[in-house]
């Protein structure tokens, strides 16, 4: 938009060769005022080239706020993908060790039944509880992936499916 300040005028055509302007920029006196009239053009505009400026100068600074809004953007979905990333490892940890403590549990109701310390109604709760502990379990690994698979789209990796 500044290069509108100045007047232009093309020296040589297509492959080297003269430009046909340039051969009839100073002959007959139509021409000579013609070309004193395009070099005047940027300066009689009536601020033409100026508000021009202004406006790409305003689409400038509109792109460097677009820009910056992105990268900041992505920054954000990376850092929460590592925080949700973090959470589920802890959450994962948490289930393992509480599905442990639940099949240890399980194992000793059935040993108290089989000596006749306790009623099997003692066992089928410590399945129950097992089970959902497992099934607890599997949920915070599918959680974990998923927030795997979200820290590496964040960081800008793909996703293709694996051919067979």
């Amino acid at each position: 938009a500044k290069a509108a300040y100045f007047p232009s005028i093309n020296l040589t055509g297509a492959l080297g060769s003269q430009s046909l302007s340039l051969d009839s920029l100073f002959t007959g006196p139509t021409r000579t005022w013609s070309f004193a009239g395009n070099l005047a053009a940027p300066i009689f505009n009536f601020g033409a080239t100026g508000y021009n400026v202004d406006a790409a100068t305003a689409g400038q600074k509109q792109a460097l706020a677009q820009y910056q809004k992105t990268v900041q953007s992505a920054f954000k979905d990376a850092l929460d993908s590592l925080a949700a990333n973090s959470a589920s490892r802890d959450i994962l940890q948490a289930q393992t060790t509480q599905a442990t403590a639940l099949n240890r549990t399980l194992k000793l109701a059935g040993l108290r039944y089989d000596n006749g310390y306790a009623s099997y109604l003692d066992v089928l709760d410590a399945q129950r509880n097992s089970f959902q502990a497992e099934l607890n379990l599997v949920n915070a690994k599918l959680d974990k992936l998923n927030t795997t698979i979200g820290v590496y789209k964040a960081l800008g990796g793909g996703w293709e499916a694996e051919k067979q």
